[in-house]
């Protein structure tokens, strides 16, 4: 007789659990609307500039997605700045506080990023102090060594990795995928000007593929865009721009 009492209170309770149950509303399933930046600022000077500039060739990669809506790709440019002399400028200062940023990227002068890499954090993180909006997303454009020293580059990476965990930004390692590419290729596709300092046409292009991948998460060798060069010219750089990217 015990255990009948002791098993009908039992039963009534997985009755009642059984109830709430059913009255519980289904969660629906959300769709994730991917993060797409509508305003982007380059901070920069003419390594980034040059062959009319790495934000004009990353504009010609966005043509071609059918965004709906117009981004705005910016930049400030000086020929041979730091982000120092950068901060200074009130060029550069009334364009970061003209509107909300979704994404700055920030170049340090390369002699400076592998000479003096304090003076480069410190710049650096002044610039994200300076921006006012808290959503802004910070992105390090981690550039070359020059064609004749490539030493330069260890200390540049040192420069820009230490920075980006320091800032919780994201580095974008082109510097990395100039050497890659020319210990892969050799010298048939150059990435550098002339000067040895400043990127050809296929350099600039380059570092636009990477943005483009790093910014939107889009993959380069999926778009069909090759500015001026020859389709298997720009295939080479978008497949070394990827790798890059997804090695990083």
């Amino acid at each position: 007789m015990k255990e009948i009492l002791v098993l009908i209170p039992l039963l009534f309770l997985m009755i009642s659990c059984s109830e709430d149950r059913t009255d519980e509303p289904e969660k629906e399933d959300t769709i994730e609307i991917p993060f797409r930046p509508q305003n982007v600022l380059f901070i920069e000077n003419s390594h980034t500039r040059f062959n009319q500039g790495v934000d004009f060739y990353l504009k010609g990669f966005l043509d071609n997605l059918n965004l709906s809506y117009e981004p705005l790709i910016e930049r400030s440019a000086f020929d041979g700045y730091t982000l120092d002399e950068h901060l200074e400028n009130n060029s550069t200062t009334s364009i970061l506080e003209s509107k909300k940023w979704d994404i700055v990227v920030l170049q340090e002068n390369t002699f400076k990023a592998a000479n003096d890499k304090l003076g480069a954090k410190v710049a650096m993180e002044s610039f994200k102090f300076a921006i006012t909006n808290n959503d802004t997303q910070l992105y390090l454009f981690l550039t070359w060594a020059y064609e004749d020293e490539p030493e330069m580059l260890s200390k540049i990476i040192e420069t820009y990795e230490e920075t980006g965990v320091l800032l919780k930004a994201k580095v974008v390692p082109v510097g990395v995928a100039f050497r890659d590419f020319k210990n892969a290729n050799g010298e048939t596709i150059n990435l550098y000007n002339p000067d040895g300092v400043h990127p050809s046409i296929a350099g600039s292009f380059l570092a636009a593929s990477m943005f483009y991948y790093a910014i939107y998460n889009e993959d380069p060798t999926k778009n069909n865009y090759t500015a001026s060069l020859e389709e298997a010219t720009a295939d080479l750089l978008k497949q070394m721009a990827k790798e890059a990217i997804d090695a990083h």
